[in-house]
């Protein structure tokens, strides 16, 4: 017993010291500090995490001047994805589990947080304009098969001027499937865009793969499968 007691506490001791958060706070990637940075002109956003109080701060840096910084707690998770999408606004990606991702939406003007979402399998535009992603939905007590998975697109502009509803986890428009058709969809693949208009990826419908492409027409988003003729 005494050997366990010792062995207990030197374990302790070394998390302590290598600054491993809490079980409740632990983020997905253990590997700290996490440093990201873009630059867009003379502007500098930067995204850090630091374990000695598991949060994720953001700096905004104009010159040789930082003008604003704000935070995020840890259940943001892991920043895995930082740009620039517009000259006032910045886009984040983290990463608080194995399956889950957090976006969040920074004014830069302010350094504050404009919209924050999770989702699954998110995938931001070339232009920086649209994010595709799978809707949210808690992986622990959901039956995998009373849950399909709803494919979204997010309008970076009209999240950037707070036309979300902050009272969903679900922002933006659902594209696929749509209209819904009682039928289980499970994403097999990342989302992968082609172009500024257009994504695509691949799924299984009621256990049947199919190769799905979405399109962008003006604001309409439609989702074509290209695995079987259209009706079948």
């Amino acid at each position: 017993m005494i050997r366990l007691d010792r062995l207990a506490a030197l374990l302790i001791v070394v998390a302590v010291l290598r600054g491993v958060c809490s079980a409740d706070q632990a983020l997905y990637d253990p590997k700290w500090p996490i440093r990201l940075a873009t630059t867009s002109g003379d502007t500098t956003v930067v995204l850090q995490s630091r374990c000695r109080d598991c949060k994720i701060s953001l700096a905004v840096s104009r010159g040789r001047a930082t003008t604003h910084s704000s935070a995020l707690s840890a259940t943001f998770g892991a920043p895995i994805t930082l740009r620039i999408v517009s000259p006032s606004v910045a886009l984040a990606i983290g990463r608080p589990t194995w399956f889950a991702y957090s976006v969040a939406l920074f004014d830069i003007g302010t350094g504050g947080v404009i919209d924050e979402f999770s989702s699954y399998h998110p995938s931001i535009s070339p232009d920086g304009k649209y994010l595709a992603f799978v809707q949210f939905y808690p992986q622990h007590g959901t039956p995998e098969y009373a849950t399909t998975d709803i494919v979204r697109v997010y309008d970076v502009a009209y999240g950037a001027a707070g036309k979300y509803s902050s009272k969903t986890n679900n922002p933006g428009r659902v594209v696929s499937p749509l209209p819904p058709d009682g039928k289980m969809h499970r994403l097999e693949s990342e989302i992968v865009w082609s172009s500024n208009s257009a994504f695509g990826y691949i799924e299984t419908v009621d256990g049947e793969r199919h190769k799905v492409t979405v399109v962008r027409d003006g604001s309409r988003w439609t989702a074509l499968d290209g695995s079987r003729p259209q009706g079948a």
